[in-house]
């Protein structure tokens, strides 16, 4: 028989202090609704993707947002580690802070498993927290979820995207074309 069990949850200041103390320092956890939560390991495909978007956004984006890549944003009752935020420039802003909710432009997640957790209860925080945009690529099934327009736990706007077609995002001026996001030259404007 197994026990039910009643399990405690952390506030940001605790989590903090035991970041701070080195206990978490051979971690990688992130804190999702007051549970400290471990990460899912990234693999290499995960990274490349990563590094070329965020290098793509930076490129594009110049001084219109700082992009940020494997960093925490700190929420209500949560500290996540995201893929990519982008985030208010400049980023001197960040030295004593993580990013907080009114300063983000637009978080992305990659993925190549795990596919619920992002699509479920990281989409759920992202958007209690008001987050305007929230991208969800899946990189094994090559599909893209756009969320947008937060409202309580959910956003109105869902789209799922896959090879050959185009979008934009809450940067107007900044387009990607699905059909180089997954070629070997990922991204042309």
């Amino acid at each position: 028989m197994i026990a039910n069990f009643s399990f405690a949850k952390w506030s940001l200041i605790d989590y903090h202090r035991l970041i701070n103390s080195g206990i978490l320092a051979d971690r990688r956890v992130e804190l999702i609704n007051g549970y400290i939560v471990e990460t899912f390991p990234k693999t290499p495909l995960n990274i490349y993707y990563r590094e070329e978007l965020a290098h793509f956004l930076r490129q594009n984006l110049g001084h219109q947002a700082w992009v940020r890549e494997s960093g925490a944003i700190t929420l209500e009752n949560s500290e996540p580690e995201v893929a990519i935020s982008v985030v208010v420039y400049p980023p001197s802003r960040y030295q004593e802070h993580h990013p907080y909710p009114s300063e983000i432009f637009w978080l992305i997640e990659i993925t190549d498993a795990h596919l619920d957790q992002y699509l479920y209860n990281k989409k759920s925080i992202y958007a209690q927290a008001k987050i305007p945009e929230y991208w969800l690529i899946d990189i094994t099934s090559k599909e893209l979820y756009i969320f947008r327009k937060p409202e309580n736990d959910n956003y109105q706007f869902h789209q799922k995207l896959t090879t050959g077609d185009a979008f934009s995002l809450s940067f107007p001026d900044l387009k990607i074309y699905l059909d180089n996001f997954w070629s070997d030259h990922l991204f042309s404007t």
